[in-house]
Parts: C-alpha cells; structure tokens; sequence
C-alpha cells in the first residue's frame, strides 16, 4: 500500500515540475494551486481507504461509524483549514504531506484504541 502512496506523489510532483514552464506567474500559480488542492483530496481518498480497510480486515464493519465519526471529531481539532496561512504552493504541499503522514498514522492507531477500548469495557 506504501507504494501506491508514494507513486501518487511522484505523479504530482513530476505534474507540479511541469507548471515550471509556465511563463504567467499567475496562471502557473492557480494551477499549482489546484494541483495541490487535488493531491490533497487524493491522499484523503487513499488515507479514508486504508483506515476503512483495517476496519473491515479487523471484522469491525458494523462499528465503522462510530470508529469513524469519533476518529473525525478528534482530528477536527488539529486540522490545517486553509491554503491562505502558507508562503508557497511547495510549503503547503508539504504541510500538507507530513499532515496526510501524521493523520494515516493517527487512523490506523485510533482504530487499534477502539478495539482495545471496546474489549477492555465490553459488558
């Protein structure tokens, strides 16, 4: 699964290299901008899945919406909300990165909590 993560994000920067020769600043900004705004939707996509196939793979499917829910009301809490707060295109490309990074991580792991949670108080 790793590598899939890392093939997408070759794609988008070899995609973000190529907005280089692009001659209006503008024009060459508002595309990195969207290209950015879709690799960041892109990992969302990658990240929801591999959270949602460990659900699955642990037997959790009737838990996926409260797992789910919880684990989004938590990271609402730390999430960046814009790209307005940031220097350039290549710094919120990779905030956004180590953000996708740290949220995988945090899903897999809450997902571990729950089923450690939910064995320690089953009734």
């Amino acid at each position: 699964m790793l590598n899939t993560l890392l093939e997408q994000r070759k794609y988008f920067d070899e995609k973000l290299n190529n907005f280089l020769q692009i001659k209006n600043e503008e024009e060459r900004y508002n595309q990195a901008v969207n290209l950015v705004i879709h690799e960041d939707k892109a990992e969302f996509a990658y990240r929801s899945g591999l959270v949602r196939g460990k659900i699955i793979g642990l037997g959790l499917e009737e838990f996926t919406t409260d797992i789910v829910d919880g684990m989004n009301q938590t990271c609402s809490r730390v999430l960046v909300s814009d790209l307005t707060s940031w220097n350039s295109v290549e710094c919120f490309q990779k905030i956004s990165r180590a953000n996708n990074d740290a949220l995988m991580k945090f899903g897999l792991d809450y997902v571990d909590k729950w089923v450690m949670y939910n064995n320690l108080f089953k009734e």
